[in-house]
């Protein structure tokens, strides 16, 4: 089976760039063919921040300080990711908008979206929620991540319902997002899974060790995506009571401290780095989780200085809980030894059961989309029916009822779905070319003013133009 794998990728970051491997070989490994679907967002700042001051902030001042940092520690490695990426991924065709993502429903057999904090409400992107995939018996999410424990804006409540919805399996990272998710969706079927890392043995992760630029042994290797001085501090101490070498990588998402002294490495220095550890303290869940794959000795430290509903410590609390080690979350006291020998035997019986949630799912995504008549009833039982997949005009179509009636638009175009005529009786769909751009927009909360002069410009005036030229008939 061809399958179009949605989740973050070609980013520098290191969690990132592994997790959508793993996932990535898992699905290769149970004989599908994986692509990476070649999208990526335009936006990086949540979307409540994307108002007028941020906008102009970022287009006509300078960086903060912090961000410059951030950017100038990547940099450093950029061409260690590309490497990555050029070497080890493969891609669909870029897609950027809605005609490219209607062709690549041609591509591909099956859909799985995850792992990471895709399904993030201050980041949403229905784009992550396989929004442009026709037919649900077509789209599975394995441990898709909130990253939060609740979520308050009711309006995001309802278009993450819908979404969630609209999938055949679901499975979700965290314990928190699983409740979330079959709060919202009334799906009790939904499960959790371990991250996709996890899948991958320590011998087969070993094979992306690169150790020829790194420490052997006799370290601590310190990392921390946000600046803590005094959680460095700690460590600091805590190293030189195991007669450790401290190892201190640049926090990478905050300004650079003074206590650095390894600049960013390469993503197998990265993991060589942790598997030749003799002790880690880090707040990053992949780094925590790698500690774990190795069979490291480790401390977690919270990313936030918070444990409301909006952290991002829960990942790990969840993670640690499973495994019977949450005593190794820094909270005054240093935790004792840990017993690896009953950690994986856990993560065996987890990575068993996340085994046999992505078996199954993609054994009957598969029946299913095989066996579905063509829906313009030629009665063709092939995966496709004169050039297109069986399920090609499946999508449920509607407006933004708000937003429309305020232009009152002819929309004598072409419809979205079926690329008739709209208005004209074969025309059952009835969706606008524009929907998806002007749903984005709204999605993103751009201001009434935009949305009017955007698309008041480019459908009424063209419109006007043209019936001004037929009654001069020039």
């Amino acid at each position: 089976m061809k399958i179009g794998l949605m989740t973050w990728h070609h980013t520098q970051n290191y969690g990132t760039v592994f997790q959508a491997f793993a996932l990535k070989e898992v699905l290769q490994s149970l004989g599908n063919e994986v692509d990476l679907i070649d999208y990526r967002r335009k936006y990086n700042e949540p979307i409540k921040q994307r108002n007028i001051k941020s906008l102009f902030e970022s287009k006509f001042k300078n960086r903060n300080t912090s961000q410059q940092n951030s950017v100038n520690v990547y940099s450093m490695v950029h061409n260690g990711f590309e490497e990555f990426y050029e070497r080890y991924f493969s891609y669909s065709i870029h897609c950027e908008y809605n005609d490219d993502f209607e062709k690549i429903n041609q591509i591909y057999d099956c859909f799985v979206c995850g792992s990471d904090q895709i399904w993030g409400p201050e980041w949403l992107d229905g784009r992550f929620y396989l929004d442009f995939v026709e037919g649900k018996e077509r789209k599975i999410a394995y441990a898709a991540s909130f990253g939060v424990q609740t979520i308050n804006d009711n309006d995001i409540k309802r278009i993450i319902k819908k979404y969630i919805e609209d999938f055949s399996y679901v499975s979700i990272r965290e314990t928190n997002g699983q409740n979330l998710a079959v709060q919202l969706s009334g799906n009790n079927a939904i499960k959790t899974v371990l991250d996709p890392v996890f899948l991958l043995s320590s011998k087969e992760w070993e094979e992306f060790v690169d150790e020829d630029n790194v420490k052997m042994s006799g370290y601590m290797l310190i990392f921390f995506l946000k600046n803590n001085e005094e959680n460095i501090k700690l460590c600091l101490d805590r190293a030189k009571q195991l007669s450790l070498e401290p190892i201190i990588l640049h926090c990478t998402q905050s300004e650079d401290t003074v206590y650095a002294n390894m600049d960013n490495p390469y993503p197998k220095e990265w993991l060589s780095l942790i598997k030749n550890a003799t002790y880690i303290c880090t707040d990053s869940f992949h780094m925590t989780a790698f500690s774990i794959i190795f069979n490291i000795q480790f401390e977690a430290f919270n990313k936030d200085n918070k444990n409301t509903g909006l952290s991002k410590n829960n990942r790990v609390y969840d993670l640690l809980d499973k495994l019977g080690i949450d005593n190794h979350i820094y909270n005054g006291r240093w935790g004792s030894n840990i017993d690896y020998k009953v950690v994986n035997e856990k993560i065996s019986c987890l990575r068993s059961d996340a085994f046999a949630f992505l078996e199954n799912a993609l054994k009957n995504v598969g029946a299913n989309s095989l066996s579905k008549k063509c829906n313009k009833n030629c009665n063709n039982q092939t995966n496709y029916c004169n050039g297109k997949r069986v399920n090609c005009a499946t999508s449920k179509c509607g407006f933004i009822k708000k937003r429309m009636s305020i232009w009152n638009f002819d929309l004598m175009d072409s419809c979205y779905s079926c690329r008739l005529l709209r208005k004209s009786p074969e025309c059952i769909y009835q969706k606008p070319v524009f929907y998806d751009r002007l749903l984005d927009d709204e999605k993103m909360k751009k201001s009434t003013i935009y949305l009017y002069f955007k698309y008041y410009l480019l459908y009424d005036i063209p419109k006007i133009l043209r019936e001004i030229k037929t009654k001069l008939k020039i």
